[in-house]
């Protein structure tokens, strides 16, 4: 199988690289992917931490930089099937841990393209996350 990445970037275009231009690391953390989805097949997203090496061959390859914490979040990579053998990785900065369900990150991904759509930048909480999950709050009373 050939490998390829597509990296998912906010709202723009995904950006796609051949195998010839990936670094081993990214290969790796690719073949981990594949080799996860096919130890989970009734999952189609998951959250983990990025591989030794990943963040900084990403960051070289589409040239924005990718740090370790944006304030106290570190970074993550959600990785997402598109298709039949097709995943993306798509950084984001979050405290949800790694076995987050995939409800959760779904929720959190919608969440966080609305945001961007709107040119919000900031934390969505988890009352956002809970509404997204369509979990009533209690009301607040002052």
């Amino acid at each position: 199988m050939t490998d390829f990445s597509r990296i998912h970037l906010n709202n723009d275009q995904p950006i796609h690289r051949p195998g010839s231009s990936l670094t081993a690391i990214e290969r790796q953390a690719i073949t981990d992917d594949r080799n996860w989805f096919a130890r989970h097949p009734g999952r189609t997203i998951y959250l983990r931490n990025p591989a030794p090496g990943e963040a900084k061959a990403l960051s070289a390859a589409i040239g924005i930089p990718l740090p370790a914490l944006a304030g106290e979040f570190p970074l993550k990579i959600v990785v997402a099937v598109i298709g039949p053998g097709l995943r993306e990785r798509r950084p984001i900065w979050t405290t949800l841990d790694t076995d987050a369900p995939e409800e959760v990150i779904r929720a959190v991904m919608t969440l966080v393209d609305a945001s961007e759509e709107q040119g919000f930048i900031g934390v969505i909480g988890k009352e956002e996350i809970a509404l997204a999950l369509g979990i009533d709050q209690p009301v607040v009373r002052h």
